[in-house]
């Protein structure tokens, strides 16, 4: 999910996995695979960053499936000495 600026200067998220296309005509155009568009005021290139920043939030395990950030990624409830058990 990323943030991005209607042209009312209302924020709203979106789902980055349902983009399927981002053109600028001038104004940023976003196209969702649900027939949806959007028009943000971001430049392409940033909300191309704003989705590669996400994608690597998740894929670091610096946030939770509920959206949360955190520090340390899952806690599994194990630590390490469950692990090493000779």
């Amino acid at each position: 999910m990323i943030y991005i600026t209607k042209l009312n200067d209302k924020k709203i998220m979106i789902n980055s996995d349902l983009i399927i296309a981002v053109e600028s005509t001038p104004d940023t155009t976003i196209s969702m695979t649900t027939g949806h568009k959007y028009i943000a005021r971001e430049s392409v290139d940033d909300i191309l960053k704003s989705i590669i920043d996400y994608r690597r939030t998740i894929n670091s395990g610096r946030i939770n499936a509920t959206g949360v950030k955190t520090d340390a990624g899952f806690n599994t409830g194990e630590t390490d000495t469950d692990t090493d058990r000779g």
